[in-house]
């Protein structure tokens, strides 16, 4: 490329910056503490910048939250004790989105792609069909697939390289899991959102701990995020082609139904708090209060996906390009 180097050094905890020229010798000090979690309700902050392409992300069981940089293939921690954030893992595949299963492993939708005429037990990996021919709903997945295929890994995040593990794809009659993850947001240019509902899924990826699966399905090849399936109770998905929000009611075996409109906005995330107050990126931050719309943020860029989190899920996270915000809820 034709730019030199802006800085040598950023420290992306505290913002402090060295360009080459300035330094005779650098020292790396110790874990520097700044406040940037807001206190104020109804207040947002930026809490990381300079990164390249955030979207996806997560919270683990002991209150981490994880944020995927997905154009760069790295994957971050938060913490949101010290305030502070550390490069988790960098993989060789990009990963897609993010989850947690009960026992804190982090579960990452990768986008594989395969050395060209590879093969495993014999058959070239680029052959084999995933879907059984299902398409997604549109051209994505069809482009997707000409040299890629998803594969879900389990990580521990002590020791994320070493642990790294290939999840099984198994029926969902046979491993009944207690939360399923579904594709937070669809692209559908066939214009066939609401009917496939209709079809109920049969696979999934199983965690380790046989709790928590992740729905098997090529919608996973351009979701930036996943939203868990809580059998009872109604689920919000994106429509990504058609830019809304899509209300479902969950069935006992996962299955989806009685699809409707929710809300005539929508990008690629989705937040529904306890008090019922709904958070919609799509160019600004919509806010919706009893289904209506009453307040919209906006940040310096376009916000993509949006996750309450915290201790008494007081803070919105929000990723938005290079950065990620938080807001607080309570």
């Amino acid at each position: 490329m034709k730019y030199t180097i802006e800085n040598l050094y950023v420290d992306v905890n505290t913002g402090k910056t060295a360009g080459f020229w300035q330094l005779g010798r650098l020292r790396i000090p110790h874990m520097e503490r700044a406040k940037k979690l807001p206190d104020v309700k109804g207040e947002i902050g930026k809490i990381i910048s300079g990164l390249d392409c955030v979207d996806a992300l997560c919270q683990a069981p002991d209150g981490a939250i994880y944020i995927c940089d997905s154009r760069l293939y790295r994957i971050y921690r938060w913490d949101p004790e010290t305030e502070t954030m550390i490069l988790l893992t960098s993989q060789h595949f990009q990963p897609l989105s993010l989850a947690c299963d009960s026992q804190g492993r982090l579960l990452v939708v990768t986008e594989y792609q395969p050395v060209k005429n590879s093969v495993v037990n014999g058959i070239e990996e680029l052959v084999t069909d995933e879907f059984g021919g299902e398409s997604g709903g549109g051209c994505y997945y069809p482009f997707f697939s000409y040299d890629r295929r998803i594969r879900v890994c389990a990580i521990d995040p002590k020791a994320p390289e070493a642990s790294l593990e290939l999840l099984p794809v198994v029926s969902l009659e046979q491993a009944k899991p207690d939360i399923l993850y579904y594709p937070a947001n669809q692209w559908r240019d066939s214009g066939d959102m609401m009917e496939s509902f209709a079809k109920n899924d049969i696979a999934c990826y199983l965690a380790p701990d046989g709790k928590t699966a992740i729905v098997h399905t090529p919608a996973l090849a351009r979701a930036c995020g996943l939203t868990p399936l809580c059998p009872g109770k109604p689920a919000y998905l994106v429509d990504e082609y058609n830019k809304c929000i899509v209300q479902v009611q969950v069935g006992n075996d996962f299955a989806l139904s009685n699809p409707t409109v929710w809300a005539e906005r929508g990008e690629y995330g989705f937040a529904m708090t306890e008090d019922g107050d709904a958070y919609i990126p799509d160019c600004l931050l919509y806010i919706y209060v009893d289904g209506e719309k009453k307040d919209a943020i906006q940040l310096h860029d376009r916000p993509a996906c949006v996750l309450e989190a915290g201790k008494n899920k007081e803070y919105l996270y929000i990723t938005a390009r290079r950065d990620v915000y938080a807001l607080r809820l309570k």
